[in-house]
């Protein structure tokens, strides 16, 4: 899994790659402005605009992912639909948080645990009779944007089990699409984990 430290370091790297590609044309232009081959400047202008472009196309991701957690689903969406304590959950990703409010609108603040800043999250959807609850991300020292997760828990064939649906949507850079999608996806994956850890603490 690709930690967001590494992320951020490798969106700075395509950022300084880029700026170095645009001082290179505005100096190639100024030097051949008098040349008679301004046929192949233009080409020349033309390409390096087009591989800039391509370093900053944002697209939009989608990740939809499901878990068995052995806890019943009322249980489950009693911790979830507060937003309290996630850093007891995945603590290897966040070290603290607090939150804001109650219901729609609430908000939370979460320290990351490798110390590149903090998620600023709000509940903008929440549906206690269908256990859906849709965190918007407005900040984060991630390289997206347009950041939504969506939570819903469904009821499993018996009391004790739950099945849990995360969807998360968002928009980045064609360039780290890749390894952000890995690391989004461990993290939900070390939270289905260690959710399941927990279930099993307590019935013991």
């Amino acid at each position: 899994m690709f930690s967001i430290s590494f992320i951020t370091q490798y969106l700075n790297y395509l950022i300084m790659k880029k700026t170095f590609y645009l001082l290179f044309a505005v100096t190639f232009f100024f030097a051949c402005n008098n040349e008679p081959n301004a046929g192949s400047e233009e080409n020349t202008d033309q390409t390096d605009e087009t591989t800039t472009d391509a370093s900053t196309e944002m697209i939009e991701e989608t990740i939809e992912t499901s878990e068995t957690i052995n806890m019943s689903a009322e249980a489950l969406w009693s911790n979830m639909s507060t937003l309290q304590g996630i850093e007891n959950l995945i603590p290897e990703v966040i070290s603290s948080s607090s939150v804001e409010g109650e219901g729609l609108g609430m908000k939370r603040t979460c320290t990351l645990a490798d110390g590149s800043g903090d998620l600023q999250e709000e509940v903008t959807k929440l549906d206690p009779e269908n256990m859906v609850v849709e965190v918007t991300v407005n900040s984060s020292p991630f390289p997206v944007s347009d950041y939504v997760n969506t939570m819903q828990i469904v009821k499993g064939e018996d009391e004790n089990t739950c099945k849990m649906v995360w969807t998360s949507k968002y928009k980045c850079s064609k360039d780290v699409a890749p390894e952000v999608k890995e690391s989004f996806t461990g993290v939900i994956n070390l939270a289905y984990t260690n959710m399941n850890k927990m279930a099993m603490a307590i019935k013991e």
